[in-house]
């Protein structure tokens, strides 16, 4: 009984995470502008 517990919560942790990591592989482009910009600010001169 456990063993199929865990084992349904291991397999339902790893499609989250490889769903999570398809979201990330789409957005990932957008987050590195996100967090660059800010960067680029402060490198820029006045």
């Amino acid at each position: 009984m456990l063993e199929t517990f865990y084992g349904t919560i291991a397999n339902t942790t790893k499609s989250n995470i490889t769903h999570v990591r398809n979201i990330t592989h789409d957005t990932s482009i957008l987050f590195l502008l996100d967090t660059n910009l800010p960067l680029l600010d402060t490198i820029r001169p006045e």
